[in-house]
Protein backbone atom coordinates (compact mmCIF):
# COMPACT_ATOMS: atom_id res chain seq x y z
CA UNK A 1 0.00 0.00 0.00
CA UNK A 2 0.73 3.65 -0.80
CA UNK A 3 2.90 5.80 2.01
CA UNK A 4 1.34 9.15 1.79
CA UNK A 5 3.12 12.06 0.47
CA UNK A 6 0.79 14.79 1.01
CA UNK A 7 0.68 17.12 4.40
CA UNK A 8 -2.60 15.80 5.33
CA UNK A 9 -1.70 14.02 8.76
CA UNK A 10 -3.42 10.48 10.55
CA UNK A 11 -4.83 9.15 6.62
CA UNK A 12 -4.89 5.47 6.73
CA UNK A 13 -5.64 3.93 3.44
CA UNK A 14 -5.76 0.82 4.95
CA UNK A 15 -9.41 1.18 7.27
CA UNK A 16 -12.57 2.98 7.48
CA UNK A 17 -14.68 5.36 9.91
CA UNK A 18 -18.43 5.89 11.14
CA UNK A 19 -17.43 9.52 11.39
CA UNK A 20 -15.95 11.99 8.92
CA UNK A 21 -12.06 12.01 10.00
CA UNK A 22 -11.32 14.56 6.78
CA UNK A 23 -13.26 16.82 4.19
CA UNK A 24 -15.31 14.50 1.66
CA UNK A 25 -13.37 15.11 -1.35
CA UNK A 26 -9.81 15.75 0.53
CA UNK A 27 -7.53 14.05 -1.73
CA UNK A 28 -3.57 12.82 -0.90
CA UNK A 29 -1.00 11.42 -3.43
CA UNK A 30 1.42 8.35 -2.44
CA UNK A 31 4.62 7.42 -2.69
CA UNK A 32 3.81 5.34 -5.51
CA UNK A 33 2.22 7.91 -8.01
CA UNK A 34 -1.12 6.87 -6.80
CA UNK A 35 -4.16 9.54 -5.77
CA UNK A 36 -6.67 9.06 -3.51
CA UNK A 37 -9.83 10.69 -2.53
CA UNK A 38 -11.98 10.43 1.11
CA UNK A 39 -15.46 9.78 0.44
CA UNK A 40 -18.97 8.51 2.20
CA UNK A 41 -19.93 5.34 1.22
CA UNK A 42 -23.40 5.36 0.09
CA UNK A 43 -23.80 1.85 -0.41
CA UNK A 44 -21.29 -1.30 0.70
CA UNK A 45 -18.29 -1.43 -1.30
CA UNK A 46 -16.07 -4.92 -1.65
CA UNK A 47 -12.48 -4.67 -2.14
CA UNK A 48 -11.83 -3.95 -5.60
CA UNK A 49 -15.21 -2.41 -6.68
CA UNK A 50 -15.21 0.65 -9.17
CA UNK A 51 -17.13 3.64 -7.84
CA UNK A 52 -18.66 6.32 -9.06
CA UNK A 53 -18.14 9.68 -7.30
CA UNK A 54 -21.01 12.31 -7.30
CA UNK A 55 -20.73 16.06 -7.09
CA UNK A 56 -21.27 15.75 -2.77
CA UNK A 57 -18.09 13.40 -2.88
CA UNK A 58 -20.57 10.50 -2.06
CA UNK A 59 -19.38 7.35 -3.39
CA UNK A 60 -21.51 4.06 -4.86
CA UNK A 61 -20.93 0.78 -6.88
CA UNK A 62 -20.28 1.55 -10.31
CA UNK A 63 -22.79 0.62 -13.03
CA UNK A 64 -24.00 1.69 -16.27
CA UNK A 65 -27.14 3.46 -14.77
CA UNK A 66 -25.13 5.29 -12.19
CA UNK A 67 -22.53 6.26 -14.92
CA UNK A 68 -25.24 8.79 -16.41
CA UNK A 69 -24.95 10.60 -13.68
CA UNK A 70 -21.75 11.11 -12.04
CA UNK A 71 -18.16 11.53 -14.04
CA UNK A 72 -15.41 10.92 -11.36
CA UNK A 73 -14.65 7.03 -10.71
CA UNK A 74 -12.56 5.34 -7.94
CA UNK A 75 -11.37 2.48 -6.75
CA UNK A 76 -11.93 0.77 -3.56
CA UNK A 77 -8.72 -0.86 -1.79
CA UNK A 78 -10.58 -2.40 0.85
CA UNK A 79 -14.23 -3.22 1.65
CA UNK A 80 -15.95 0.27 2.90
CA UNK A 81 -19.37 -0.43 5.27
CA UNK A 82 -22.64 1.45 4.03
CA UNK A 83 -23.20 4.85 5.48
CA UNK A 84 -19.18 5.12 6.52
CA UNK A 85 -15.80 7.24 5.11
CA UNK A 86 -12.97 5.89 3.22
CA UNK A 87 -10.31 6.45 0.83
CA UNK A 88 -10.83 4.96 -2.85
CA UNK A 89 -8.49 5.30 -5.40
CA UNK A 90 -8.16 7.20 -8.31
CA UNK A 91 -4.99 6.81 -9.98
CA UNK A 92 -1.97 4.43 -9.77
CA UNK A 93 -1.41 0.72 -9.16
CA UNK A 94 -4.47 -1.08 -8.03
CA UNK A 95 -6.77 -4.30 -8.20
CA UNK A 96 -10.25 -3.82 -9.76
CA UNK A 97 -13.16 -6.70 -10.37
CA UNK A 98 -13.47 -7.30 -13.55
CA UNK A 99 -15.82 -9.28 -15.15
CA UNK A 100 -14.47 -13.01 -16.91
CA UNK A 101 -12.15 -13.19 -19.47
CA UNK A 102 -10.61 -9.08 -19.38
CA UNK A 103 -7.94 -8.27 -22.35
CA UNK A 104 -5.21 -6.76 -21.27
CA UNK A 105 -4.88 -2.93 -22.92
CA UNK A 106 -7.90 -2.27 -24.14
CA UNK A 107 -11.20 0.13 -22.79
CA UNK A 108 -12.60 -1.11 -19.86
CA UNK A 109 -16.77 -0.31 -19.82
CA UNK A 110 -19.46 -0.25 -16.96
CA UNK A 111 -22.05 -3.00 -16.67
CA UNK A 112 -25.20 -4.05 -14.59
CA UNK A 113 -22.88 -6.16 -12.30
CA UNK A 114 -22.67 -3.12 -9.75
CA UNK A 115 -18.68 -2.73 -9.00
CA UNK A 116 -17.53 -4.60 -11.81
CA UNK A 117 -15.95 -3.78 -15.36
CA UNK A 118 -15.93 -5.61 -18.67
CA UNK A 119 -13.99 -4.95 -21.74
CA UNK A 120 -16.90 -6.39 -23.77
CA UNK A 121 -18.91 -3.14 -25.21
CA UNK A 122 -22.13 -3.81 -23.71
CA UNK A 123 -22.00 0.27 -22.50
CA UNK A 124 -20.98 3.39 -23.57
CA UNK A 125 -20.04 4.04 -20.32
CA UNK A 126 -16.32 3.85 -20.53
CA UNK A 127 -13.86 4.02 -17.05
CA UNK A 128 -10.86 6.29 -19.39
CA UNK A 129 -6.87 5.82 -18.09
CA UNK A 130 -7.96 2.25 -16.33
CA UNK A 131 -5.69 -0.44 -18.53
CA UNK A 132 -5.26 -4.30 -16.91
CA UNK A 133 -2.21 -5.17 -16.67
CA UNK A 134 -2.67 -8.56 -18.54
CA UNK A 135 -5.46 -10.46 -19.68
CA UNK A 136 -7.76 -12.81 -16.99
CA UNK A 137 -8.79 -16.06 -17.21
CA UNK A 138 -12.03 -16.96 -18.60
CA UNK A 139 -15.18 -18.67 -16.65
CA UNK A 140 -15.50 -15.81 -14.43
CA UNK A 141 -15.11 -12.88 -12.44
CA UNK A 142 -11.80 -11.80 -10.32
CA UNK A 143 -9.86 -8.92 -8.93
CA UNK A 144 -7.30 -8.06 -11.63
CA UNK A 145 -4.09 -5.84 -11.11
CA UNK A 146 -5.01 -2.24 -13.32
CA UNK A 147 -3.20 1.18 -13.81
CA UNK A 148 -4.59 3.99 -14.12
CA UNK A 149 -2.25 7.10 -15.14
CA UNK A 150 -4.59 9.88 -14.64
CA UNK A 151 -7.43 10.29 -12.58
CA UNK A 152 -10.40 8.06 -13.61
CA UNK A 153 -13.66 9.38 -14.96
CA UNK A 154 -16.63 8.29 -17.19
CA UNK A 155 -16.39 9.29 -20.61
CA UNK A 156 -19.45 7.90 -23.28
CA UNK A 157 -17.82 6.41 -26.36
CA UNK A 158 -19.32 5.72 -29.84
CA UNK A 159 -17.70 2.64 -31.65
CA UNK A 160 -16.91 3.75 -34.82
CA UNK A 161 -18.00 0.71 -36.81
Amino acid sequence: MAIITSSTLGVDLNNYSTAALFAKGTAVLGTDGSLWEYVNALSAIAAGAVVGIDRANDASNMSTTLASSVKRVGVAQISIAVSTYGWVQRSGKMQVKVLASCAADVLLFTTSTVGELDDATISAAVVMGLNLVKSTASGQATIATAIAGTPLFISFWANPA
